[in-house]
């Protein structure tokens, strides 16, 4: 059975759909103002942030209960490796990165000196992930293996969500103020190509069709892309818009 986890933020929930029928099957209580969201590849375990009191809520799929909550700094957008093993949770008030080791579902490293970051996206193989900094119009490349910045990318005007092609090789990356969407070569880490976008752009979705469309939410505009890509769920909410 195919399975959605939505996170409620007043209700402080995460309820669980059935893909085939469309219906609840079962309300989860986790801590106050849930808000991001990731599930292990393996489909066990899902990761929810929680505003307050900044803790991260564990919830095993087969059970649908909270099997561990996990103290953090405070929270953000939050990306999980390929084979499982990390979660990367956004600070945004403390500016750092909290790094939780999912078998022992504790805060293993925290990586410093990461200011306002607010999106994150993990690279296919795990060994890099990038995270963008609205206020200073710039992408940092983290290395999972050092948790040090590797390099800053310089990008268009308030950039907040992001995507990576399927076969891993560009970032796009969603400029809210430029109206703009800034395509990140991978192995240079510059900006190779600028897309031009409706006002106000804020998420970004991919389709996985070989003449692929991208839909950036602001005011609508289709962008035709070459190559299939990978899809990012945030984009509906963004702290540039009243």
């Amino acid at each position: 059975m195919a399975t959605a986890y939505v996170t409620n933020s007043e209700s402080n929930t995460v309820s669980v759909i059935n893909t085939q029928s469309n219906q609840v099957i079962a309300t989860i209580p986790v801590g106050e103002l849930p808000d991001n969201i990731v599930i292990t590849p393996n489909g066990r375990r899902v990761y929810v942030t929680n505003v307050l009191p900044s803790t991260i809520s564990v919830i095993n799929t087969q059970s649908n209960r909270v099997i561990a909550t996990i103290p953090v700094r405070g929270t953000g957008d939050l990306a999980i490796t390929p084979n499982g093993r990390r979660v990367y949770v956004l600070d945004v008030s403390f500016e750092t990165v909290s790094v939780i080791n999912t078998q022992s579902n504790r805060v293993i490293a925290t990586i410093p000196a990461i200011p306002f970051p607010w999106g994150i996206v993990m690279t296919l193989n795990g060994a890099r992930f990038y995270v963008t900094h609205p206020r200073f119009d710039a992408v940092s490349v983290i290395s999972t293996e050092s948790n040090r910045v590797i390099a800053t990318v310089p990008v268009g005007r308030r950039p907040g969500d992001m995507g990576i092609t399927s076969n891993g090789r560009r970032v796009y990356v969603v400029n809210n103020l430029s109206n703009t969407v800034s395509v990140i070569n991978m192995q240079s880490n510059r900006v190779i190509d600028t897309i031009p976008v409706g006002k106000v752009p804020v998420g970004i979705a991919f389709t996985r069709t070989r003449l692929s469309r991208s839909l950036v939410k602001g005011r609508k505009k289709v962008v035709r892309l070459s190559r299939p890509l990978i899809k990012r769920h945030k984009g509906l909410y963004s702290p540039f818009m009243k």
